[in-house]
């Protein structure tokens, strides 16, 4: 990948929460989990800083998403839509910055 992601840890709070959820949903008797156990455990979620070409505008959105669509659409990085300006220009910040630097290079050069 040309891009990075962002791991941070899941807190003790959130991780006995998901642990309580499963259990709920998980159906009687079939594979609770220990939420004090599963707490124990190390987590993390994963995010891409993406940042729009067009307008600037910067968000952290779920890794999850992210590479879904890079998977969906191909290519080299994933691109997406900004909310703030509407133009199909989010990229994640590493290419952004790769990109703009390119074209700075680029009028330094003329």
């Amino acid at each position: 990948m040309r891009f990075r992601t962002v791991k941070v840890p899941v807190s003790r709070e959130e991780k006995l929460r998901r642990a309580r959820e499963y259990n709920e949903y998980c159906g009687e008797g079939e594979c609770p989990v220990d939420p004090e156990e599963f707490a124990g455990r190390e987590a993390y979620e994963e995010y891409v800083d993406m940042k729009c070409l067009g307008c600037g505008y910067e968000e952290r959105q779920e890794a999850d998403m992210v590479l879904e669509c890079l998977e969906m659409e191909g290519g080299d990085y994933p691109r997406s839509y900004c909310p703030e300006c509407g133009r199909p220009d989010m990229v994640p910040k590493d290419i952004y910055e790769e990109m703009k630097g390119k074209k700075k290079a680029k009028k330094a050069r003329k």
